[in-house]
C-alpha cells in the first residue's frame, strides 16, 4: 500500500473504522488495510504482533472530533 498518496476528503471519511476503545469511539484511518498487511508479514509471536500492529495504528488514529469535521452534522 502507498501511504504517500494523499486522499480526497471522501475517500479519506470512507477508510475510517469506527472502534471502541477504553469506552471513547475511536477513528483508525486505514484499520482493513493495516490488518491485511500486518497478517500478510505471518508474525507468530503474539507480543511482536501486537508490537507491529499498535505502531501501525497509532499513526493512523484520527480523533472522532476530526471525523466530524470531514462529515458535518455527523
Amino acid at each position: 500500500m502507498n501511504r504517500n498518496i494523499p486522499l480526497c476528503q471522501a475517500d479519506a471519511v470512507r477508510k475510517v473504522r469506527m472502534i471502541e476503545v477504553n469506552g471513547v469511539a475511536t477513528g483508525i484511518n486505514m484499520l482493513d488495510e493495516i490488518i491485511a498487511e500486518v497478517k500478510a508479514m505471518n508474525i507468530s509471536k503474539d507480543t511482536d504482533l501486537r508490537d507491529v500492529l499498535l505502531k501501525r495504528v497509532r499513526s493512523a488514529i484520527t480523533s472522532r472530533m476530526a471525523l466530524k469535521t470531514l462529515i458535518p452534522g455527523h
